[in-house]
């Protein structure tokens, strides 16, 4: 078995595409004494791979080739053309095509978008090509499909009045058990538990000056002392009790770290990878911090990325520096993503980004 690099998905080892998301998994170049070159039936694959790339940080530098064969090289050549005919008289017109490459003939193109009623004139006054109007009137559709196609879109198409809800109380009483308090030293924010072995994220500047060794002074005995202490980050569990984290993985494109807990934290939550955040989409938060725990609506705003080309979603509101790390959650009552703040405005880091951008971080936590 293999993985998709975009969207993590498992796929057959001879697999020439990626069943979810259909991102090519093969790909043919040709490598010639002029370089390396890419076929017409190519470059659909090669531009989505190439999108992967920049994505993933590599900068693509791309220059147009010259349309020109290599076989018309020859006529740059002066008295070429008299040779070329005086060739062309001993030997036949096969070896001036294969020299001279004759015009294709004009492939003529068509307006799908036409439906086909009537007869469209050219400038000179003339009827359109009968091969163009009979290809036109092959790939039309009639009034009944289009009405059958848009009823179809109606029915299938999902709206935010038949998303799956749940009463608030329900999202509350799942978001206390996937907001976790995390301090590290005299910094406190929280954490989204978002792995089945209490794996949880929480903001990467927060644990930058964490599991290192520093030498501090520490009380012993009413005195000072010089020791060597390891600065590691806690996460407070359900009982109150503050317990040591091990770093599980890094990812400062996201902003976040992946840390886990000995005790092996549990939540309810189903966690969605899949729904990408619109405009205007619902997500609710906790505010821990407030006198009585309680549910924050926000919506969505807009959209940004930063310098590795992460997706973030600006939201009308949120927590403020202490808050980031928290999880927010759909209509549904599932984990979409997790509060952070993109300069002084608040954001979604989304999960299905997290998936499609990190699928190695995806694996290690669905």
């Amino acid at each position: 078995m293999r993985f998709c690099p975009e969207c993590g998905t498992e796929c057959e080892r001879d697999a020439t595409e990626c069943g979810g998301c259909r991102f090519p998994l093969t790909f043919t170049f040709k490598n010639g004494f002029n370089g390396v070159t890419i076929g017409r039936d190519q470059m659909a694959a090669w531009q989505r791979i190439a999108a992967w790339l920049r994505r993933s940080g590599v900068t693509l530098n791309q220059t147009q080739a010259t349309e020109l064969p290599k076989a018309q090289y020859w006529w740059a050549l002066p008295g070429i053309g008299a040779f070329i005919f005086a060739l062309s008289l001993i030997f036949g017109q096969d070896l001036v095509d294969s020299i001279w490459e004759p015009p294709k003939a004009p492939v003529p193109v068509v307006d799908l978008n036409r439906l086909g009623e009537g007869t469209e004139t050219t400038a000179g006054g003339a009827a359109s090509d009968v091969q163009t109007q009979a290809l036109l009137e092959a790939l039309s559709t009639t009034q009944e499909q289009r009405d059958l196609t848009e009823a179809w879109q109606e029915e299938t198409m999902p709206s935010e009045r038949d998303e799956p809800r749940i009463p608030a109380t329900e999202i509350l009483a799942l978001a206390l058990q996937a907001t976790l308090p995390v301090r590290v030293e005299d910094a406190r924010v929280k954490g989204t538990l978002i792995g089945r072995n209490g794996e949880f994220f929480v903001p990467t500047d927060v644990v930058d000056s964490a599991f290192r060794t520093e030498k501090r002074n520490v009380s012993s005995f009413g005195r000072l002392e010089q020791k060597m202490v390891f600065i590691q980050p806690e996460v407070r569990s359900s009982d109150g009790v503050w317990e040591p984290c091990s770093l599980v993985e890094a990812l400062p494109e996201f902003g976040l770290t992946l840390l886990q807990s000995g005790s092996g934290l549990r939540a309810d939550a189903t966690r969605d990878f899949d729904t990408s955040l619109d405009l205007g989409t619902q997500l609710f938060l906790l505010d821990a911090d407030a006198p009585e725990p309680a549910l924050k609506e926000v919506r969505v705003t807009n959209a940004v990325s930063n310098n590795y080309e992460i997706n973030f979603w600006t939201l009308d509101d949120g927590l403020g520096a202490e808050g980031r790390g928290t999880p927010l959650f759909s209509r549904s009552g599932a984990i979409v993503g997790v509060y952070t703040l993109i300069g002084d405005r608040h954001a979604a880091v989304s999960l299905r980004e997290l998936r499609e951008r990190a699928p190695g971080s995806y694996r290690l936590i669905r």
